[in-house]
């Protein structure tokens, strides 16, 4: 614990594992130095292996923006020291299975999003794969990373695979079909570059890249393959409530608070969507149009930025042809 304040995902004993045990001896050493333990003391600690221990997930929920939000909450009702130093016990609304639903909703959405906009590049390129584990390690984490994700380099392409190693010196195929979405963005993404044929499309050797193992299905049978990951740049949110009392059961204010702890369910200002129809109507009966003028509701597009076109549809995904303004 001593060795991660300084940068903890520098020395995150998961994903920088080399790292993290080289902080800790060093620790165990100053302890040493310092007078706290014995030679003999810090040469077992350093000779054991760093191990984590889970905590169980019926004990814990990842609501971040939900909790902090309710200690912005406290702190305005009570003030900071009632908050800190009162011995509060909060009681919250929060439904873990929703909870996690609506996380992994948002960050698949907003994935999905991300791809459909083209792959943005490396993390990093190192400038050669000779000490390729060693320079691996200075690499900082990139912000937004989700703790499933881990960081690799790119030490071998051939057109369907490359070869990828990681801080463990451990190495790994990433196939053609874990990076067919990532054509180059074009245009700041409003456009996509030719479709994914070979790997060279996509990566280049000294590349650091972000990749995940997913479990995958074909025919039935079970598999494990490795996927091209990069933290989108769009953000969004989502908030499920209870309408009938008001109890707000999930929140997620972004991709991951660590990265930005903007809770955009609650400080965002937002679109307001259909309740800005009352004052076009309102306009349109300040200009001599009355409820029984007729309007054609017909497909519409519009290029918003060069091949990225605007085509709003009716909630039915049908179009009803000439209708008066009272329908509308």
């Amino acid at each position: 614990l001593a060795a991660l304040p300084k940068a903890p995902n520098n020395y995150h004993p998961i994903r920088n594992t080399e790292a993290a045990t080289n902080r800790r001896n060093w620790v165990i050493e100053r302890m040493f130095e310092d007078g706290y333990i014995t030679a003999e003391e810090a040469k077992i600690a350093q000779a054991k292996p760093l191990t984590m221990q889970k905590r169980l997930t019926i004990e814990s929920v990842e609501a971040d923006f939900f909790s902090e939000e309710i200690r912005r909450e406290l702190k305005n009702r009570y003030g900071q020291e009632s908050l800190y130093q009162g011995g509060l016990a909060v009681r919250s609304s929060v439904d873990p299975k929703l909870q996690n639903m609506a996380v992994k909703a948002l960050r698949d959405g907003l994935s999905a999003y991300d791809k459909r906009h083209g792959w943005r590049g490396p993390v990093a390129t190192l400038n050669s794969t000779k000490n390729w584990d060693t320079d691996l390690t200075k690499i900082a984490i990139p912000e937004g990373m989700l703790p499933e994700w881990q960081i690799g380099v790119v030490l071998d392409i051939q057109k369907t695979s490359a070869s990828i190693g990681f801080t463990n010196t451990s190495k790994i195929d990433l196939k053609l079909d874990g990076v067919r979405w990532a054509r180059k963005c074009l245009q700041d993404c409003y456009a996509l570059g030719p479709e994914i044929i070979n790997m060279n499309q996509v990566v280049k050797k000294g590349d650091v890249i972000m990749i995940e193992k997913i479990q995958k299905e074909t025919n039935r049978q079970k598999s494990e393959a490795w996927v091209l990951r990069q933290v989108p740049k769009v953000q969004g949110a989502l908030i499920a409530l209870d309408p009938h009392t008001g109890r707000v059961l999930a929140m997620q204010g972004g991709w991951t608070q660590s990265a930005s702890s903007f809770n955009r369910a609650t400080q965002a200002q937002r679109q307001p969507g259909s309740a800005f129809k009352p004052f076009v109507y309102l306009a349109a009966l300040e200009s001599g149009l009355t409820p029984a003028t007729l309007v054609l509701d017909a497909p519409f597009v519009i290029e918003q930025a060069p091949g990225d076109f605007w085509r709003p549809t009716n909630y039915s995904n049908k179009y009803y042809g000439p209708s008066t303004i009272r329908m509308g």
